[in-house]
């Protein structure tokens, strides 16, 4: 079993708010609107700046290559939040779908380069 919960605060107040449970074996694994028969899933949230249109088609096109056709692949821009979403059977693809968001977004909100985090090289 797996229980998730994120949750970013803005000066006190819920921006973005997300929990579930998975379990092994339920029918959440095979369905569409949990896992859809995939074992790898990848989440990126970025607070902050809203994304400008530009960006997220970008930030789209940029991931489908990476994803080289493999799993399915999601990006959503909400208020403050753009939440970039992969499902899959490779947990390599969706380090490097999530790279692929990370090198747009990174420059484009906060004005940093775009330096792999250490954490994605455990």
């Amino acid at each position: 079993r797996i229980r998730q919960r994120l949750r970013i605060l803005r000066d006190g107040r819920p921006l973005w708010l997300e929990q579930g449970t998975l379990r092994g074996g339920s029918r959440q694994m095979s369905n569409p609107l949990g896992l859809s028969g995939y074992s790898v899933c990848a989440n990126l949230v970025a607070a902050g700046l809203p994304t400008s249109a530009s960006l997220m088609n970008a930030l789209r096109e940029a991931c489908m290559q990476a994803a080289d056709g493999c799993g399915q692949f999601g990006a959503t821009q909400m208020k403050s939040a753009t939440i970039v979403r992969w499902l899959g059977d490779s947990s390599e693809v969706a380090r490097t779908v999530m790279l692929a968001a990370w090198a747009k977004l990174r420059p484009e909100l906060l004005a940093r380069e775009a330096a792999p985090l250490r954490i994605w090289n455990t």
